[in-house]
């Protein structure tokens, strides 16, 4: 890697699908004031009221398979 980070790197932190590992990469970077890299990927960053729009759809994503694991647990406490 050279000073700056790959821009499809960039581009897929501003859209969010990254693994952890490769997020805090990013964001370290980010964190030594690199003004090319923070410019680059901050034309991908989703507004506040979309980062909770998504971050909504999650927490009901995983409170519906919460529902379902607990509707199944009686059944499969009884194997």
């Amino acid at each position: 890697m050279g000073k700056h980070l790959d821009p499809a790197l960039l581009t897929a932190f501003g859209r969010g699908p990254l693994s952890r590992s490769r997020s805090r990469r990013v964001v370290r970077h980010l964190l030594t004031e690199c003004a090319a890299c923070r410019q680059a990927v901050a034309g991908s960053l989703p507004s506040y009221g979309e980062a909770f729009a998504r971050s909504w759809q999650e927490v009901e994503r995983r409170e519906a398979e919460l529902t379902l694991e607990r509707e199944a647990a009686p059944e499969l406490l009884r194997e």
